[in-house]
């Protein structure tokens, strides 16, 4: 073992009181295929904690190619943040390369946006490279960097993380459980099927107007929650009764 002797000798000399217990070593990783990401979290002076995603390896810094977006995340929105990215395309698949596995990046940057709300010390985590090909993704590289003091969550954010603890379950009378909570972003394919079997009679007095379909913006804005994003300046008539409600109801 030459190359733990040299260690060994070096750190004597640098760090003479340093105790050893031993060494860790790990197995090259070898991905051929795969794309190296970059992804992580960062402490913007402004804005405070913000995702960040784009191509990474050793050129990274030089390649340049990189989007950011506030905290949290969820899978809608961490796929927004990477097709703002040159290498997104590189990702869908290319001349016979197959396509990434997108929904496992979604996951990487939407597990690092909770991260970030659920451990305030943490500063900055950054993972480069992070290997993606058509099965998974791997993270070969990490830096943390922690807060000396902490500050209070609501000076950190930009905008404030769901409201889980408003979360509960209920008992109808009937008898089954059901779950209050916040609307979400994700519920607006739920709410398009439930508009759709609605009557028109039902509505003229859920809305005071007449619809015959309810469009992506219209949907959006039912589904934005008040608590985690911000309203228009001037939604129309036919969605401020809405925003009035931002409780659904769903099965356990």
């Amino acid at each position: 073992m030459e190359a733990e002797q040299r260690i060994r000798l070096r750190l004597r000399r640098l760090f003479p009181e340093a105790q050893v217990d031993g060494f860790s070593v790990q197995k090259m990783v070898h991905r051929p295929g795969s794309q190296e990401l970059m992804a992580g979290v960062v402490s913007d002076p402004v804005f405070g904690p913000v995702v960040l995603f784009g191509q990474g390896g050793s050129a990274a810094d030089v390649i340049g190619d990189l989007a950011v977006a506030l905290p949290p995340l969820n899978m809608h929105l961490a796929r927004e943040l990477m097709s703002r990215t040159r290498i997104y395309s590189v990702l869908r698949g290319y001349h016979g390369h197959k396509a990434a596995n997108i929904d496992a990046i979604c996951l990487i940057l939407v597990k690092l946006s909770h991260l970030i709300v659920d451990i305030p010390p943490i500063a900055d985590l950054l993972i480069n490279p992070l290997f993606a090909d058509d099965q998974d993704v791997l993270a070969v590289e990490t830096s943390t960097r922690l807060w000396a003091e902490s500050p209070p969550l609501h000076h950190r954010l930009a905008i404030r993380p769901y409201p889980q603890a408003l979360e509960e379950d209920f008992a109808l009378r009937t008898g089954p459980l059901v779950r209050l909570r916040p609307i979400r972003l994700e519920d607006k394919p739920e709410h398009a099927v439930f508009f759709s079997r609605l009557c028109p009679e039902d509505i003229q007095l859920r809305f005071f107007g007449s619809f015959s379909k309810f469009h992506h913006p219209v949907l959006a804005r039912f589904t934005r929650s008040t608590t985690t994003g911000k309203w228009p300046s001037s939604p129309p008539p036919q969605t401020r009764a809405a925003s009035r409600r931002p409780w659904v109801r769903s099965g356990p």
